[in-house]
């Protein structure tokens, strides 16, 4: 017989704890752009999607222009290729005067989440002359149990060519492309909630509704403990 070999367990280190139990209380970290200093949000009204099945207040609606440049496979779109870069894309700035919560301080945290399994990544790539892949957009969160908190999605757009065509790295609509891959993604994976922290004009489109916190907080406590959820690498899961 083979001798066996004996692996040591990584146990998760506090922040980890930690942030887990934020999550599932309800609350998540945020900084002051001006001082760095970290807060934790209670928000009195949530922003979610159902992911069940069956049509519901709350599921997915995909609209015409993103579902064509879902048809059209403008981006190719991968999970977990490139979490560190996706991360970072969403705490730049959009414009010059924005302000971003992703201090450095959290972006360590996200990627301890992630090396522990509980935060993932969709990318949307676009290939240059050289056929050399690009991120383009991406959108990341916190993975517990059967639900998950998107915290941030970004995209790079480009301005047209003079002729008018596109440029071959133009991400705009990849962040859009990169939400509804992920809740189509989740809705595989036998996930139920997908926590959105505030609604929005952006997000309202694809179907997202606002809840009482405590309404949240009742529907995702039996989700937080689900054993049937569980990530998959996007390709994989795509072919069950």
């Amino acid at each position: 017989m083979a001798p066996s070999t004996k692996f040591r367990m990584r146990p998760p280190p506090p922040i980890v704890e930690t942030l887990l139990r934020v999550y599932r209380e309800g609350s998540f970290p945020m900084a002051d752009s001006r001082d760095g200093e970290i807060y934790l949000v209670t928000p009195k009204r949530r922003g979610m999607l159902h992911l069940g099945e069956g049509e519901m207040p709350g599921s997915l609606h995909v609209p015409r222009s993103v579902e064509r440049l879902l048809r059209k496979q403008r981006f190719e779109l991968t999970s977990d290729r490139a979490f560190s870069e996706v991360l970072r894309g969403c705490a730049m700035p959009r414009t010059t005067d924005a302000e971003t919560w992703l201090s450095p301080e959290i972006i360590d945290w996200v990627e301890e989440l992630h090396s522990y399994g509980f935060a993932h990544s969709i990318e949307a790539w676009r290939r240059d002359q050289d056929n050399t892949p690009h991120l383009v957009g991406g959108i990341y969160g916190i993975s517990i149990g059967g639900v998950f908190f998107a915290e941030s999605m970004f995209h790079v757009p480009r301005e047209r060519l003079d002729n008018g065509t596109r440029h071959l790295l133009d991400g705009s609509g990849a962040s859009k492309v990169c939400l509804v891959t992920l809740v189509r993604h989740l809705q595989r994976c036998a996930y139920t909630v997908l926590d959105t922290q505030f609604q929005n004009s952006h997000i309202e489109r694809f179907g997202v509704i606002e809840i009482e916190q405590a309404e949240f907080m009742d529907l995702v406590q039996p989700a937080l403990t689900s054993t049937r959820a569980r990530w998959k690498p996007l390709k994989s899961c795509q072919d069950d």
